[in-house]
């Protein structure tokens, strides 16, 4: 099962806490049609960079069981042809200023770029960045009824280093969202350190340097979406895929859901960033589909066969194997523990 590769970072923590994930079927999350427990998660090659800064954002959930009666869509990566055509976005998570959520929702978006600039395209002139940056407004949209959230303080010291007395001064003011990134091939352009290594001074330099130098990691990342007619992800739709359709009808996913924007009138606004197939994700996601359970269906409980105790690993004792141990080389013999599991007991 395709997902974000940010999905997948609390798999293990969520079991250790005494929760298990599951792919649900069906139209709401909260009275799915079936659910698949989830024995393992694994993300893609690459965890620096990127518009998030945690690389390549594609993951990958692997089942315990086939899941029945649903074709698997192909996948395809998006290239520079597709600038400027409309693809369809799905997913479960926040649809507004209320922020209810739970079910399946889907809406057209254009593809905007492929790669350079992230913040040009949406925003049209650094003057316009630079106000939702520091307000959160939106002054080309000035006036919409869309509701109205106050601005939303971000943790824009990561932005900018070394920066304690600005950063309050910007965080006092409240800002637009912002996609945080590592820099490298794509990622968030950060303040370099001028003469003698300290932060730039002039916040206009500062704010032009992230305008200018934070960039679509090309072949993995687009920006989708903020033209009329467009829907909006949110919070909840990460690894949502995003589709195109074929000639002959048939649906094909073009990527997954990764991050937003927000501003001071929506929780999400103005464009998304979703995560593409380029071609160390496409070989990652194609060696993901041959994936067979090494623990062939054994549970973490386990079981006993004859003396000797077989049980699957769980998702907090590190990669997913099959562990046995034969109790009568301790002279003893194969039994259920206190906690569930199999093991030896005298």
């Amino acid at each position: 099962m395709l997902t974000a590769k940010h999905c997948t970072v609390t798999f293990e923590w969520d079991y250790a806490f005494g929760y298990k994930t599951y792919f649900a079927v069906g139209a709401d999350a909260f009275a799915p049609d079936a659910l698949y427990e989830v024995a393992a998660v694994e993300g893609a090659p690459g965890n620096h960079g990127g518009l998030l800064g945690n690389g390549h954002d594609v993951g990958v959930a692997y089942l315990l069981e086939p899941v029945s009666g649903i074709e698997p869509f192909a996948i395809e990566p998006i290239t520079d042809a597709d600038v400027g055509k409309d693809f369809i976005a799905v997913g479960y998570g926040v649809q507004g200023n209320r922020e209810t959520y739970g079910t399946r929702r889907a809406g057209k978006m254009e593809v905007r770029a492929t790669s350079g600039s992230f913040y040009a395209p949406i925003f049209g002139s650094f003057e316009a960045f630079k106000e939702w940056f520091l307000t959160g407004a939106v002054p080309s949209l000035e006036g919409a009824a869309l509701g109205y959230v106050p601005p939303i303080a971000r943790p824009i010291e990561l932005l900018f280093p070394n920066g304690a007395a600005r950063t309050e001064a910007l965080v006092g003011l409240g800002s637009g969202g912002v996609a945080h990134g590592g820099g490298g091939e794509g990622g968030v352009a950060e303040g370099p350190a001028g003469a003698g290594g300290d932060s730039w001074d002039d916040e206009d330099a500062w704010l032009r340097n992230i305008y200018e130098n934070t960039l679509l990691d090309a072949g993995y990342e687009v920006l989708m979406g903020g033209t009329e007619g467009d829907a909006q992800i949110c919070y909840g739709d990460s690894g949502g895929p995003l589709l195109s359709t074929k000639k002959n009808g048939k649906l094909v996913v073009r990527g997954v859901a990764s991050g937003t924007l927000n501003s001071n009138r929506v929780i999400c606004d103005l464009a998304s960033i979703h995560a593409t197939f380029g071609p160390g994700v496409l070989e990652f996601v194609n060696a993901a589909r041959r994936w067979k359970d090494p623990c062939e269906g054994l549970s973490v409980e386990g079981q006993c066969k004859g003396t000797v105790a077989r049980r699957c690993t769980a998702p907090d004792e590190g990669p997913r194997r099959l562990v046995e141990l034969d109790c009568s080389l301790l002279g003893q013999v194969c039994a259920q523990q206190p906690d569930g599991t199999v093991g030896c007991s005298d």
